[in-house]
């Protein structure tokens, strides 16, 4: 998921030891990105998903009746 195009004002401070800020370093010129660019990108895809997994669920047929008969 690509970082939501709006104007960027709030800052985000992030403290990591040094093996992680070399391995993020690392994953970000993997990706033709800057540090700041790669975090944000995988942060809204995470937060993204974790959000998705809390609000929506699929249920198959068997699965939905028996949610129906519950309520």
């Amino acid at each position: 998921m690509s970082t939501l195009n709006l104007s960027k004002t709030e800052r985000i401070d992030v403290r990591a030891s040094a093996p992680v800020k070399q391995l993020l370093q690392e994953a970000a010129r993997a990706c033709h990105k800057n540090v700041s660019e790669f975090l944000l990108d995988a942060g809204v895809t995470a937060a993204a998903q974790t959000l998705a997994d809390r609000r929506q669920f699929v249920l198959d047929e068997t699965q939905w009746q028996a949610f129906q008969e519950a309520l």
